[in-house]
């Protein structure tokens, strides 16, 4: 994909990143999101790309446990000794420092509201693994762009074991959904890095916007969301004006765009859907959500509704570590089963429904658990603000992050592989946000970026000027 930067057309690859084209040297037109290695550690790479791909082992403890997260845990002393000052930067100190309020404050409710050992140990283990999830990934990836697509590549490799050797219970029915679609997506926005795919043009949009459709006719309707949100922005970025960070004026243009884009999708997919392009699967769970009243973007997520009310109830303290109330539980099934006259089913179990990220830590928590993951969309908001000025080739799968986590955030429930998923997805985005908000101009970051591409081990210095003057010559005429 070429996009503009600086008055002149740069190709948009690293070939740092290029497979075999280690020996070619680094673009200086391009303005790197994150850097490139000066050295190439095959341990560490190693280990970006075998530990998630462990994700399909798993042991039955308090709660599930991932083979991933052991390995990071086991992982996290070396990395601390070799590489701990890291973790001093501000933004990732602020989310560390953070994510332990946030489980002060679970500790706490979950004494006060007297949780039993089972609950709280789990609650406990769930917000402590995420956190030793998160310092061992920034840990491994920061200043490495080529552990940042590793990791993503074995993410997707793991999901693919996973359903090799322990396929999960829906993933039988429904696998693009509950699993290989996210494994599609990792491995093509690696493969997207390579140098004959980034340069090119218009590539990365018309790949996501194929698997949105893909996803859409397998019934994977928030992974195609996503992906077809993912198309536009590529496509507004890859025309757009690379020169400067958008004014507030234009970002508000931008997020009435965005609302504008999403409706239209959602229309259309109805209209698709009722015209039997998806299926006779897909139609009968779109008139089932119609008639939740909620429309089609919450029709699923009715649980968000019920959540509500249970942190009304308790706003700051929260109800504890795997939060149970037969009320709440009650009123759920009755929304489900019990609006168009069924009959409502014997319940499983009593736990307070919540179906995402943000409230289900608030519900178990109260508000510091629910300020943790406001904190984590507001870095994700400001990334994708000036994304788009980016001619990165990390930009694809960053923005399919970007979306997915805001998705997952509001909409999906915490827990199981998500702990370090979204560990990776925050990492990710602090690496961006430090970038994206070095300097409020482009031209002073390019300048930053020429400088750091000047100390760059690839090539001797006083061959630096030579190579840099003639691509700057190249790529503006």
């Amino acid at each position: 994909m070429r996009y503009r930067s600086n008055s002149f057309d740069a190709p948009a690859y690293d070939a740092d990143i290029a497979g075999d084209a280690y020996d070619v040297p680094p673009d200086p037109c391009m303005l790197p999101l994150i850097p490139r290695d000066r050295n190439r550690n095959i341990l560490l790479d190693a280990a970006a790309l075998l530990i998630p791909a462990t994700s399909f082992l798993e042991l039955e403890l308090v709660g599930r446990i991932f083979a991933t997260e052991l390995l990071l845990a086991g992982a996290l002393p070396i990395l601390l000794l070799l590489r701990g000052r890291l973790l001093m930067r501000k933004l990732p100190l602020l989310i560390f420092a953070m994510g332990l309020i946030w489980l002060l404050a679970q500790i706490a409710t979950d004494l006060i509201v007297e949780s039993t050992f089972r609950d709280y140990a789990r609650g406990w283990a769930k917000i402590g693994f995420t956190l030793l999830n998160f310092m061992s990934i920034y840990l491994l990836l920061v200043g490495s762009r080529r552990r940042v697509v590793l990791f993503a590549a074995g993410l997707g490799i793991g999901i693919i074991l996973l359903f090799i050797f322990n396929p999960p219970p829906f993933g039988l029915t429904q696998p693009w959904k509950f699993g290989l679609g996210f494994a599609l997506v990792y491995l093509v926005a690696a493969a997207l890095q390579l140098r004959t795919l980034a340069r090119a043009p218009y590539l990365a949009p018309l790949v996501f916007a194929a698997i949105g459709l893909f996803f859409m006719s397998q019934g994977f309707r928030s992974g195609g969301g996503v992906a077809f949100i993912t198309a536009a922005y590529l496509l507004y970025a890859g025309s757009g004006p690379k020169y400067r960070f958008p004014s507030p004026v234009k970002i508000l243009f931008i997020i009435g765009f965005g609302a504008l884009a999403v409706f239209i999708l959602l229309e259309s997919y109805e209209a698709m859907v009722e015209a039997g392009w998806f299926g006779e699967q897909a139609k009968s769970i779109l008139r089932q959500q119609a008639l939740s009243n909620m429309g089609i973007l919450l029709g699923g997520r009715s649980e968000i509704l019920i959540a509500s009310q249970a942190i009304m109830e308790s706003p700051l303290l929260g109800h504890g570590s795997w939060a149970k109330n037969e009320y709440y539980s009650y009123l759920m099934a009755l929304l489900k089963f019990g609006a168009n006259g069924g009959e409502i089913p014997f319940l499983k179990n009593d736990l307070i429904p919540t179906h995402s990220v943000i409230f289900g830590a608030w519900v178990e928590s109260g508000i510091l658990g629910a300020m943790f993951w406001a904190m984590i969309l507001g870095i994700v908001f400001r990334v994708l603000i000036r994304l788009s000025v980016s001619d990165d080739p990390l930009m694809p799968l960053i923005t399919f992050m970007g979306f997915l986590m805001f998705w997952d955030i509001l909409f999906s429930p915490f827990g199981a592989d998500r702990r370090f998923v979204l560990a990776y997805f925050i990492t990710v985005m602090v690496l961006s946000h430090s970038a994206l908000y070095r300097s409020s101009d482009v031209d002073e970051w390019a300048d930053e970026a020429a400088r750091l591409d000047e100390e760059d081990a690839y090539a001797p210095e006083g061959d630096w000027d030579r190579r840099r003057n003639f691509q700057f010559e190249y790529h503006r005429y």
